[in-house]
């Protein structure tokens, strides 16, 4: 069996997280989603997948030829423009039944479980389920018969209509999902994600080679490669500070990305600051604010999502 990885999705409800990189670059303690995803699917065995790329293509291309180089033999298919069912139609080619997943989450339920359920039935989809969301999940086994009835140029959603309608049916079923599972479709689902995974999945880091004297930095967070923390910092625990980024002072309860300068007496409460992002003095982001690539935060401003403040590229 094949698997195909959905990673050509903008995310819109996660802009301007997203303004510049598809969903799926988006890194957790220092590793993009993506690389999560193939981790995965490398540990249940699968030799090959297909990767459905859209926006921002070239991003993914060159990300594997940098940092991938695990065992898995992978494809890529352009399906820009079109709804995940037609993605996933398309990404199949000429197999009759693969494993897919949605490359805007992290799953640790066992895939090789879902394939021994999938096998043990006769139906044409097995789909992941959790409590907590009220879809089913972005990964499910499916065979090319799913598709017989439907219209290929009508845009439809795997999770939200087709599978639901294929459960009705009985030609789906939902296997209860084990373990920790997080859409992260927005920055509140990020960060949620982020703080699991220092607290439960031991991704926390702390280069010994850094230097943070006179910084006060809780357990467990994950600093990066280069990164410069200043006397009279503050990083709170559950927070990321992302390759070479400098926090000249203040307090950071979030993510730092990489290369971003978060200068003295600034606040970042429950917020993202995107790579390249300089924070001037005195700057409170407030819960769930993002501040997007590149912008520039003159000194005393306040950001808060509640009244409508997230901050774009190159402001």
């Amino acid at each position: 069996m094949k698997a195909v990885v959905l990673c050509g999705g903008r995310g819109e409800r996660l802009m301007p997280m997203t303004d510049r990189r598809p969903a799926a670059l988006l890194r957790l303690c220092g590793k993009e989603i993506l690389l999560f995803t193939l981790e995965m699917l490398e540990k249940a065995g699968f030799e090959e997948a297909v990767l459905a790329v859209g926006y921002g293509s070239e991003q993914v291309e060159r990300l594997l030829d940098e940092k991938y180089s695990g065992k898995i033999k992978l494809h890529m298919i352009n399906t820009a423009g079109k709804s995940t069912a037609q993605a996933v139609r398309t990404a199949m080619c000429d197999e009759t039944e693969i494993l897919a997943v949605e490359c805007n989450c992290i799953c640790t339920h066992p895939l090789d479980e879902i394939i021994k359920v999938h096998l043990s039935h006769d139906t044409f989809c097995t789909a992941l389920a959790y409590d907590t969301e009220n879809k089913p999940a972005g990964i499910y086994i499916l065979k090319r018969e799913l598709f017989e009835s439907l219209n290929p140029e009508k845009p439809m959603d795997m999770t939200e209509d087709i599978i639901p309608e294929a459960v009705k049916s009985g030609e789906a079923v939902l296997l209860d999902g084990k373990g920790y599972y997080k859409r992260i479709t927005t920055p509140e689902a990020f960060l949620n994600c982020q703080r699991h995974m220092l607290y439960n999945e031991n991704m926390s880091q702390r280069l010994t080679e850094n230097n943070f004297s006179g910084a006060a930095i809780g357990e467990p967070v994950y600093i990066g490669e280069n990164v410069s923390v200043m006397s009279g910092s503050v990083i709170e625990s559950g927070s990321v500070i992302d390759n070479n980024a400098v926090v000249k002072g203040g307090k950071v309860n979030g993510y730092v990305g990489i290369g971003s300068v978060v200068s003295e007496r600034c606040d970042i409460n429950s917020a993202v600051v995107c790579r390249g992002a300089v924070l001037d003095s005195g700057v409170k982001c407030g819960e769930y604010s993002v501040i997007g690539e590149k912008a520039h935060i003159a000194s005393e401003a306040v950001i808060e999502k509640r009244r409508g403040h997230m901050v774009w590229k190159n402001c």
